[in-house]
C-alpha cells in the first residue's frame, strides 16, 4: 500500500481537497451593503483614533479639571465608543460572511 493513497488530495488530483473560500463581495440574501466589512473596519479603527486623539488633547489643554476629578469632557468617550461598535460590527459581518 502506498502512503499517498492514504492523504487526502492525492487520490483524486482532479478534486479540490478543500471547498473553495467563497467571496466576502457578495452579501447573502442578495442584499446590498454601502461598505464592505473591511471598509468598515478600517473606518471604525478610524473613528476610535480620532476619539482617543480628541481625549488626549482635552486631557492636556484641560489639566486643571484632572485635579478635579473631571477628567474629560463628555465627547471624546462617546466618539471612542462609536467607533468601538463600528469596528465590531464589522467584525461581526466578516465572520457571518465566512
Amino acid at each position: 500500500m502506498d502512503l499517498d493513497e492514504e492523504r487526502e488530495g492525492y487520490i483524486n488530483p482532479s478534486r479540490p481537497a478543500y471547498p473553495p473560500i467563497h467571496s466576502s463581495e457578495s452579501e447573502p440574501g442578495g442584499q446590498h451593503q454601502l461598505l464592505s466589512a473591511r471598509a468598515e473596519e478600517v473606518l471604525g479603527g478610524l473613528i476610535t483614533v480620532a476619539g482617543g486623539v480628541w481625549a488626549v488633547y482635552a486631557v492636556a489643554v484641560e489639566r486643571a479639571g484632572f485635579w478635579q476629578a473631571h477628567l474629560m469632557p463628555p465627547g471624546p468617550a462617546e466618539i471612542c465608543a462609536l467607533g468601538v461598535l463600528v469596528w465590531l460590527h464589522a467584525k461581526w459581518r466578516h465572520a457571518k460572511a465566512a
